[in-house]
């Protein structure tokens, strides 16, 4: 999920490639409500796990478990990719595609995942060191494994912190998990770390995790950025080799 401006999805190419009344996070829909403004109304709450008042699934409670990545779509006259994010079982993309050519579209659609997919592996082999290698292999061996927020720069990814997942600890608490987190060397200094940091605490805090333990290298860039955003410190651990 990239951390990148939200784009508004363009009525005017849209309207014309929609043969069916479908809308992405939405569903099926009566053909006479599919207007800009339910479009505008579906990229508002993207990310914040709200429902929409007439959102069918409310009926359901809880949180809503599809959100339209409002950062990723792709659109240019006769073509309009809108990625959603699907929390529902497993965590997974799923691409709704608007085209004159279904066959066409979805070879597009194809390609966008795989580049997507193909951009991170690579970002991932340049911080093997930070454990990004062994999380890629994990994702493409295992899969249903929680989402990674990533920012992009140059269009490529730039940064990464995930797998975002909550887990209970003893007292049955929801505790959120550690990440791996890292910039590629070119981009650090740009603030990215810091907006990955506060995006990965946004969806804690969105899936209600009650807290994250998190342990780093005293006076390292990640120390000195927990430190900034205002951690508390419950102490040091030396390890000394014998």
């Amino acid at each position: 999920m990239g951390i990148v401006p939200r784009m508004a999805i363009r009525w005017d190419w849209l309207q014309p490639l929609i043969t069916v009344p479908y809308v992405p996070a939405l569903g099926p829909v009566h053909p006479e409500t599919v207007t800009p403004g339910l479009l505008a109304d579906v990229t508002a709450i993207a990310g914040t796990g709200r429902f929409l008042p007439y959102d069918k699934d409310l009926r359901w409670g809880g949180r809503k478990d599809e959100s339209v990545l409002a950062g990723a779509v792709v659109q240019e006259p006769g073509l309009v990719l809108v990625p959603v994010l699907s929390t529902r079982r497993a965590s997974c993309v799923k691409v709704c595609v608007y085209n004159r050519d279904p066959r066409e579209a979805l070879s597009q659609a194809a390609e966008l995942g795989g580049a997507a997919r193909a951009s991170f592996s690579l970002f991932a082999e340049k911080l093997a060191a930070d454990g990004f290698a062994f999380l890629d292999a994990r994702i493409r061996g295992h899969g249903g494994t929680g989402p990674v927020l990533t920012c992009q720069r140059d269009g490529k990814i730039a940064g990464a912190i995930g797998l975002m997942e909550i887990m209970a600890d003893s007292r049955g608490a929801a505790r959120l998990l550690p990440q791996y987190f890292g910039v590629l060397p070119e981009y650090r200094g740009l603030g990215l770390g810091r907006s990955l940091w506060r995006a990965a605490m946004g969806w804690g805090q969105r899936h209600r995790a009650a807290y994250q333990l998190l342990q780093t290298e005293v006076g390292g860039a990640s120390d000195s950025l927990c430190r900034s955003e205002g951690l508390t410190d419950l102490g040091t651990v030396c390890a000394t080799p014998l």
